[in-house]
């Protein structure tokens, strides 16, 4: 056998017996750890792949799903000129926002959720107005830019009666991609129109299948970090990041994805999914752990019950309760098993909520 061949690499990882018949090699897999030979190996075309999970590639694929070597990312696409738009709208939305200290946006962000000003701005969090004919944005991004551009952008609509802006009265979070330019925003509505939050819609720079909210902050962590977060929504993301927990992500209105995970497994070996503790979100991290595993990533969870997800986890029980929690990962089946019993978990968080007055919150030991 040839020292660096297809077999002895894969050798290393499990006991393989050559079959004279079909010229290859086989034995059990070791990734799905089936109890029959179900692993084949093509030592002539240094090829690999599994009847039972799935698995197969060549000799660079048999490295990076054994942790050897760590796959490049798939560049990101690029427009110029849509990006220079975003990034424009980007700093309208968040002087809107400042500008307006008074306003009931900013009211929501810094008393309803207990933003400060320096979250704001590291995240550059604004808001998108309504009135002036529902063109304030348009307005404003005339001054830069021909309509031609701003339509494609997506941020400015055409309707029966002219031009209409298609994010108002909604708190806005600026969508980065992993260079950290504006590819989209997410909007939070401030009234009763749905849907409560709506993100931009898909372009060619932007896709929600293949982009994690915060993953910029957090490829940088993985430069220490092996253990990559994954939460829900923007604010329990900006709740992980804020207070010192870098290696944080977030989806965007969808469960892991395959292209998710081959973003991920470019940086992490492991993923800690800090997804919401109601039963959507059980229901959301049983979806997603067989995505993360055949990826070959290894995969744990946090639970935050009494709270529902990490915000309001942060805002019961305080910054180092919250570090704490995260760095402690539990077996996802002893979370899932609590799926069925959500209205008693919900009734319960909702006590804590009501009954236990801030200062003390804080200082409950977990």
């Amino acid at each position: 056998m040839v020292q660096h061949s297809m077999a002895s690499l894969v050798g290393g990882y499990t006991k393989l017996s050559y079959n004279r018949r079909t010229k290859k090699y086989h034995g059990k897999c070791p990734f799905c750890h089936s109890g029959s030979d179900v692993f084949c190996v093509d030592n002539k075309n240094a090829a690999f792949w599994c009847y039972s999970c799935g698995k197969r590639g060549m000799m660079e694929d048999f490295k990076i799903l054994a942790g050897l070597k760590r796959p490049e990312p798939v560049p990101e696409p690029e427009d110029q000129e849509i990006m220079s738009i975003h990034e424009a709208a980007a700093a309208y939305y968040y002087g809107c926002l400042t500008g307006r200290m008074a306003s009931h946006a900013y009211f929501y962000v810094t008393k309803d959720r207990g933003l400060d000003q320096k979250t704001l701005a590291d995240f550059g969090i604004g808001y998108a107005p309504y009135g002036n004919g529902n063109q304030s944005l348009y307005r404003h991004l005339r001054k830069q830019f021909d309509d031609t551009s701003i339509f494609r952008s997506g941020l400015v609509k055409r309707g029966k009666y002219g031009a209409y802006d298609m994010f108002r009265n909604r708190i806005m979070f600026p969508i980065l991609n992993r260079n950290g330019r504006v590819v989209a925003f997410g909007g939070r509505s401030l009234d009763s129109k749905e849907p409560k939050y709506l993100n931009s819609a898909e372009s060619q720079v932007f896709n929600k299948h293949t982009l994690l909210y915060g993953f910029q902050t957090a490829e940088e962590a993985s430069k220490t970090e092996d253990t990559l977060l994954i939460c829900e929504g923007y604010m329990d993301l900006i709740a992980l990041q804020a207070h010192g927990l870098r290696n944080s992500a977030a989806v965007l209105g969808t469960v892991l994805t395959k292209e998710h995970t081959e973003l991920i497994r470019c940086f992490y070996k492991r993923v800690r999914l800090a997804l919401d503790s109601d039963g959507p979100g059980i229901r959301a991290m049983a979806r997603s752990i067989p995505v993360l595993e055949n990826a070959g990533l290894a995969v744990d969870a946090i639970s935050f019950i009494p709270a529902k997800d990490p915000d309001e986890f942060f805002q019961i029980y305080g910054k180092e309760a919250l570090k704490a929690r995260a760095a402690k990962g539990t077996d996802p089946s002893v979370l899932m098993v609590r799926a069925s019993a959500e209205p008693e978990a919900e009734l319960v968080r909702q006590l804590v909520k009501r009954l236990l007055p801030g200062s003390v919150r804080e200082a409950v030991s977990l």
